[in-house]
């Protein structure tokens, strides 16, 4: 069952303190580029998946 209505945005404060949380964790490089490309261009982790 798919969900009905828009995703929540993110703040630009709360967008820059993921990338700063991301960066103490493993792969930062490789998750901020998810990130950024979720974010970005507004795709979702399955769209993501099949590029």
């Amino acid at each position: 069952m798919s969900k009905i209505g828009q995703a929540r945005v993110l703040t630009p404060d709360q967008f820059a303190r993921l990338l700063n949380v991301i960066q103490e964790h493993r792969y930062p490089e490789k998750n901020t580029a998810l990130v950024q490309i979720s974010f970005k261009l507004g795709l979702r982790v399955q769209e993501i998946a099949l590029l």
